[in-house]
């Protein structure tokens, strides 16, 4: 009886390593991708954000884009095993273009450094009217309505304070030398 237990034991224990291991196995097949992901840097090592990545794969020609994070990061999950081609462009860089082989069950890292490209700047400059008057100390203005506008020289010298122009009706005249309405 002793021995009848003990080979019933083995026999479950046999079986619970078989379930197990085809367990295991059904569960890596179950793997059918990989990914390739990566980080944007330019020639100095900072990240470059809002690079334009595109994807490309040489089997299928399917092609994916996206682009990169503020953190320079850009990933593409679940690709077909296969090779591919990664281009990454940015306005100010040159693109760079880089291949890749997706293996099963694995992120491929395809970190780029992008150089600094041709740049066109254009500065236009313009002339205008000097806001200061510079050519003589005198100072005229326009006084009265659209139909009869009354010019007034005003000479700072004579008396006339800039100040009392201001607190001035459109329709006053100044009647003295000493600068009164």
């Amino acid at each position: 009886m002793k021995h009848f237990v003990k080979s019933r034991l083995m026999l479950c224990c046999v079986l619970a390593s078989l379930v197990v291991a085809l367990t295991a196995t059904t569960l890596a097949q179950n793997i059918v991708t990989g990914g390739i992901s990566g980080t944007v840097m330019d020639q100095t090592g900072a990240i470059v954000p809002n690079a334009t990545v595109t994807l490309k794969s040489n089997s299928t020609g399917e092609v994916e884009t996206t682009t990169t994070s503020a953190a320079g990061l850009y990933n593409f999950p679940l690709l077909k095993p296969g090779p591919y081609s990664v281009s990454i462009s940015l306005t100010g860089f040159h693109t760079v273009n880089e291949t890749a082989e997706v293996q099963l069950g694995q992120i491929i890292a395809v970190n780029i450094k992008l150089a600094v490209g041709n740049t066109s700047e254009t500065v236009e400059v313009t002339s205008a009217v000097p806001l200061l008057q510079t050519e003589d100390a005198n100072i005229s203005t326009t006084f009265g309505t659209a139909k009869k506008p009354r010019a007034v020289a005003v000479a700072l010298s004579d008396g006339v304070f800039a100040s009392s122009l201001s607190r001035m009706p459109p329709s006053a005249t100044l009647s003295s030398r000493n600068g009164s309405f």
